[in-house]
């Protein structure tokens, strides 16, 4: 069995990712203590000040996953530029929906995938992923919720003929479904490894943490906060 390195580097892909994930964990606290966290639409100013912290995680979200697949969409970016087509640099990049789209294409794995287990018996990793039954967060309802939270933030073209959006969610089931989703995930990282990600609890005590995976699921690193 190789000896376990300790990742201290602060430039690390999974320790920005942590960091971030750090900010989604406080986000979720405040709005757990919310007492607008049972509320079902937006409208008034204080609801908008709920969604403006939803859409908020929704942007931690995506901009996490480019953290954790920097250097992938750095090369994307040079080969479309190679290829004559334009691209703009990763700094450039202010739009969370363009950000997940940009992600996607250099890194198809790239969406968080939720777990129910994650040991370490013999040196060896043993990850379970979570039977979540249609209750885990999808991509899908990534941009679902974005769209919502946008709609209830923007003020309404008066001759608009579409109806405002609506949402199928109370806020209080979106945090759940998001701090259930986030508590323990996967992401895949640069070569087919991937991290294993603990939230940080909502008590605020402990921090976001990961274990660095290679394949085939073996343990390489390991770091703590």
């Amino acid at each position: 069995m190789e000896a376990r390195q300790v990742i201290t580097d602060p430039d690390h892909p999974a320790v920005k990712y942590c960091r971030s994930m750090d900010e989604v964990r406080d986000r979720l606290c405040s709005l757990y203590r919310s007492e607008l966290a049972c509320g079902r639409s937006g409208g008034s100013i204080a609801d908008q000040g709920v969604m403006l912290n939803i859409r908020m995680i929704l942007e931690l979200i995506a901009y996490s996953t480019l953290l954790a697949n920097e250097t992938l969409v750095k090369q994307r970016i040079e080969n479309d530029r190679t290829q004559g087509n334009q691209a703009k640099d990763i700094e450039q990049m202010t739009r969370a929906e363009s950000v997940l789209k940009k992600v996607e294409r250099a890194n198809p794995q790239f969406f968080p995938v939720p777990l129910a287990t994650a040991k370490v018996e013999n040196g060896e990793l043993h990850i379970a992923d979570w039977d979540h039954r249609g209750q885990a967060f999808s991509k899908a309802e990534w941009l679902e919720l974005y769209q919502f939270v946008n709609d209830q933030l923007h003020v309404r073209n008066p001759f608009s003929p579409s109806p405002p959006l609506t949402s199928r969610r109370t806020i209080r089931e979106w945090a759940d479904q998001l701090h259930n989703f986030l508590l323990l995930h996967r992401i895949t990282l640069l070569g087919g490894e991937s991290a294993v990600v603990q939230l940080g609890g909502l008590d605020g005590k402990t921090k976001a943490t990961f274990k660095h995976v290679g394949p085939p699921d073996r343990m390489e690193f390991e770091w703590g906060r």
